[in-house]
């Protein structure tokens, strides 16, 4: 099967005019770089810790690993999602890969963007599926879009791309106030801002994990608490959904050389 699939993927590829040469440095990548930024959260629902989130970042590559903890695999089945991007100087993805592990269902996907043409190849090796689909210029996926927003004028509003299962969405930023806020890490003045999503247009997604499926979602509401400072770290956020509400909250960062 795996073979079947990548004679498939050569085969798109070539019809693309991308090169054998950069599509065999994708599948061979090794993501050994130095970190230079790790960020750990707890996502805590109803005072409880449901998962742990991290996040490395270094000039080319952002790592996400998110992991469900023992008191969620008891009640709703577990998850160990693992996400990573590489990425260029402005949080543009060009290789976006993800090995998904949750209660019936995985994936193991690399999805690589053609800025050029504004395509993007889709090829999951787990399920078998080979799929090309446009995407829009800047278009980002969900993490690099968060870490693309620390370099932007928070005070000011944005519109974003953001690519969800292929599926592209207008990702709305709106700053609301300066807030005080007491972390695990310290005591910061924060940006507080509004994210919304609405659809670019009708394409339907195609199936995809639990992080994907609930974040990007034009009937919920995202808030997120940024370090008032050169930084802007992500302190905070908290998804608002019709019955409850869903945080996450820092427990570390550290700078390496």
């Amino acid at each position: 099967m795996k073979n079947n699939m990548k004679k498939k993927v050569l085969s798109e590829i070539r019809k693309n005019n991308c090169t054998l040469v950069f599509f065999l440095f994708v599948c061979s990548m090794l993501f050994s770089i130095n970190s230079n930024e790790t960020l750990h959260f707890t996502i805590d629902y109803l005072g409880l810790t449901v998962a742990n989130v991290s996040f490395i970042k270094t000039d080319s590559l952002l790592s996400v690993k998110a992991k469900s903890t023992a008191l969620t695999n008891f009640f709703t089945g577990y998850f160990d999602n693992t996400y990573k991007t590489t990425i260029d100087s402005f949080f543009l993805p060009t290789i976006y890969q993800k090995s998904i592990e949750q209660r019936k269902y995985t994936e193991r996907s690399i999805t690589i963007y053609d800025f050029y043409q504004n395509i993007a190849f889709f090829v999951d090796t787990h399920n078998d599926i080979l799929q090309q689909y446009s995407i829009q210029d800047e278009t980002r996926d969900f993490f690099s879009a968060l870490f693309f927003c620390r370099t932007l004028d928070l005070e000011q509003e944005y519109t974003l791309k953001v690519d969800a299962a292929g599926k592209i969405w207008l990702v709305n930023i709106t700053y609301l106030k300066v807030e005080n806020l007491k972390t695990s890490i310290g005591e910061f003045h924060t940006k507080k801002i509004q994210v919304t999503f609405s659809p670019f247009d009708e394409t339907l997604k195609m199936r995809s994990d639990i992080f994907t499926n609930n974040f990007v979602n034009s009937e919920n509401t995202l808030y997120i608490w940024f370090t008032d400072d050169l930084n802007q770290i992500p302190v905070k956020t908290q998804y608002s959904m019709k019955r409850f509400n869903v945080f996450w909250n820092i427990k570390e960062y550290k700078v390496y050389e």
